[in-house]
């Protein structure tokens, strides 16, 4: 082995003490804790400041724009009967009785929540709105 080999060597040796001490002492002072107990962020709103965790929302913006769905993307292919959990399958999707999916349409994704399952028909609360789709047999 070469000098300039082993001099690498020593210097990465010593990195890689060094890197290994710290976590050693971040550890110790709890910073790399995985405990599911310890609380989570501790951020402090005393200076008036934005949380800088949350995501930014431009001002003078507006409300967001309220899409529709056209009740003709919506496809039941299918129930799934049982008396206590029915499912249907919407859109290639389950979508059990009060349980809330997300399903992606032409006009964007859209909350879609079955609220009543019945043996050829279901009920959906799509955004604000309720759709009734019926089995085609």
């Amino acid at each position: 082995m070469n000098r300039k080999h082993s001099q690498t060597c020593m210097v990465l040796c010593v990195i890689i003490c060094h890197l290994t001490a710290l976590l050693v002492v971040a550890e110790s002072q709890g910073a790399a804790s995985t405990d599911p107990s310890q609380s989570g962020s501790s951020y402090n709103n005393a200076n008036n400041r934005p949380d800088p965790f949350l995501p930014v929302r431009l001002k003078g913006r507006g409300p967001d724009p309220v899409v529709t769905v056209n009740e003709g993307e919506l496809h039941l292919q299918g129930i799934l009967w049982h008396p206590t959990r029915p499912v249907a399958v919407v859109n290639r999707q389950r979508v059990f009785l009060n349980d809330t999916v997300t399903i992606r349409l032409n006009s964007g994704e859209h909350s879609v929540k079955a609220i009543a399952i019945e043996r050829e028909k279901v009920v959906l609360k799509v955004d604000d709105r309720q759709v009734e789709l019926v089995l085609e047999r």
